[in-house]
C-alpha cells in the first residue's frame, strides 16, 4: 500500500479503483490516488474506460438482454457457488 513515503504505483492505483470510485478510501489515501491519476496517462485512461463502461452498463436495460444470456448468467453464477 502506498505511504507518505512511497506514492501509489500504478498496481496500487488498479487494486484501489473500486473503492476510490465508490468513494471509499480514506482522504489521504483517496488523493494520494487522485494526483498519481493526475499524472499518469495510461491509468487515467484506464479510469475513463471504467466509467464509459460502467455509464454503457447502467444505461442497458434488462429486458434488451437475451433469455439466453440471462440463463448463461444464472448457471455461471450457480457453478461459481452465488445465488442465481
Amino acid at each position: 500500500m502506498p505511504s507518505r513515503r512511497n506514492p501509489p504505483t500504478c498496481r496500487d492505483v488498479l487494486a484501489l479503483l473500486t473503492e476510490y470510485m465508490e468513494g471509499g478510501l480514506p482522504p489521504v489515501l483517496a488523493g494520494e490516488l487522485t494526483r498519481h491519476l493526475e499524472g499518469c496517462v495510461a491509468c487515467g485512461r484506464f479510469l475513463e474506460s471504467i466509467r464509459t463502461t460502467r455509464a454503457a452498463v447502467n444505461r442497458l436495460r434488462c429486458d434488451q438482454v437475451p433469455e439466453e444470456v440471462h440463463a448463461r448468467l444464472r448457471a455461471f453464477l450457480r457453478a461459481a457457488g452465488g445465488e442465481a
